[in-house]
């Protein structure tokens, strides 16, 4: 693998998980936004075979929002996972730049062609086990591909990852559970200066299945803005899980706003809403002006100072 590619899992899309670090302090902006894009028609689901995506999740307990949130990381870490996995292959090898399996049973392949300025990649797996370095060990069925491109001054990155994969996925004591991954991502970043960052994310559709529990994004954008250590949060996602037995919006009517030193949301406004609504409003976007305020079907039931369980990563 010598060809000088950027790198397929930018450290920008750590911004699915985590707000960003880092001071100085924000000058006036608009900030993250998702509103201009609309999705006409649903991207169809393949592993969805319950229909999940026709049921609406029942909102009734402030909890609601944690569970949402781990189904949400499930499918949006898959890329942190997979860079996990492309290490582990290349650990694996006794040969420099080549890739292997755990087990000698098992075979990958690795292909790839471009420049800086464009290219693809290809993994082919067959029963290949890779232990990873944070995520435990998997069994790999198919193929994970990508594709990118980079603007002249090389600011500019845009990134699809596509999956079609089925293994299993072992504890340490051997015992397995399905493991499977389909669909596609869609990674734009603009590094625009050291202290200028812009990453949006579009998930066509990205299913998740881990043992019996069914996890996707459809239709669902992200988007991340940092100026000077200010960071804007922008999301209009449909989060679908058996967890939850089916199907709800994840959005931020006003973008979350996070300021130098802060730890939460100066502002921002987010709501799930499925059968009923679950909303957390964050500072000035509070009844107080201050804090963080949990609103279920329109009512007040929780107000704390500190936004430690209500962030949405």
């Amino acid at each position: 693998m010598d060809m000088a590619k950027p790198g397929l899992y930018p450290m920008a899309l750590a911004a699915l998980m985590v707000m960003g670090c880092g001071g100085g302090g924000g000058g006036g902006n608009d900030g993250a936004s998702t509103q201009n894009q609309t999705v006409q028609t649903s991207t169809p689901l393949t592993l969805d075979t319950s229909g999940l995506a026709d049921q609406k999740v029942a909102l009734r307990e402030e909890s609601d929002f944690s569970v949402t949130m781990e189904t949400y990381s499930v499918v949006s870490s898959i890329v942190v996972l997979f860079e996990d996995i492309e290490s582990s292959l290349s650990a694996q090898s006794t040969d420099a730049g080549a890739v292997a399996c755990a087990n000698p049973e098992g075979g990958v392949t690795y292909s790839e062609s471009g420049d800086q300025a464009r290219g693809s990649y290809q993994y082919s797996f067959d029963n290949c086990r890779v232990d990873t370095s944070s995520y435990g060990t998997y069994v790999l069925n198919g193929i994970q591909s990508g594709s990118y491109t980079v603007s002249s001054t090389g600011s500019e990155i845009d990134i699809t990852l596509q999956f079609d994969l089925s293994g299993q996925q072992l504890n340490s004591e051997g015992e397995s559970r399905d493991f499977k991954v389909y669909g596609s991502l869609v990674n734009e970043s603009d590094y625009r200066s050291e202290t200028q960052v812009d990453v949006s994310v579009y998930w066509p559709a990205l299913e998740v299945i881990v043992g019996d529990d069914y996890f996707a994004l459809r239709d669902s954008y992200y988007d991340y803005l940092e100026i000077d250590g200010q960071i804007w949060l922008a999301w209009n996602a449909d989060v679908i899980s058996s967890v939850q037995g089916g199907s709800l919006s994840f959005t931020t009517p006003s973008t979350l706003i996070r300021g130098e030193g802060e730890s939460c949301p100066s502002d921002g406004h987010l709501m799930l809403e499925g059968d009923g609504t679950l909303e957390i409003r964050y500072g000035a976007s509070s009844g107080r002006g201050v804090g963080v305020e949990v609103l279920l079907n329109g009512s007040e039931v929780a107000y704390v100072d500190s936004c430690s369980s209500y962030l949405p990563f």
